[in-house]
């Protein structure tokens, strides 16, 4: 039962992320479309907007995990590491571990047991999605706004 919560709990987070991430850049795109005349003042908001969601993202996961870790200890595995004597995860770790995840930088110093490697493993192929969406989101509009921008 637990393997089964720990799916449904790592399903919704993910599709919640995916879909805000797509309605996020569906509205840049909008607004890009709206404003030509200012490109880089749009593109530079828009870089700072991408970059907000992914902070979004990574707190949504980072929750996911504290409110497991603490409401349920052991049940579904648990967040163990470098923190102090007793054993107490706080937001700032949960937060942090789901950061060094989602970028798939997994320092190792903070890491998931039991089945929430599951939630662990699928975030850090949400975020390396995400990101490099991002990144050919931000390509592929730079390219365009570019060069309308220095066609004229």
């Amino acid at each position: 039962m637990p393997l089964l919560l720990i799916l449904l709990v790592t399903a919704g987070v993910s599709a919640g992320c995916v879909l805000t991430h797509w309605l996020v850049m569906e509205q840049l795109i909008k607004r890009l479309c709206s404003d030509r005349r200012k490109t880089s003042r749009v593109l530079l908001q828009g870089m700072a907007i991408l970059l907000l969601t992914h902070l979004v993202h990574i707190a949504a996961f980072g929750v996911v995990f504290l409110l497991i870790n603490a409401n349920w200890p052991g049940t579904f595995g648990e967040l163990t590491g470098a923190v102090e004597d007793p054993p107490r995860i706080d937001f700032l770790d949960a937060w942090y571990f789901s950061a060094c995840t989602y970028s798939t930088v997994g320092y190792g110093d903070v890491s998931a047991t039991g089945d929430l490697r599951i939630l662990a493993g699928v975030e850090a192929l949400v975020g390396f999605l995400m990101i490099t969406w991002s990144a050919s989101f931000s390509f592929y509009i730079m390219n365009h706004a570019w060069r309308d921008r220095f066609r004229d």
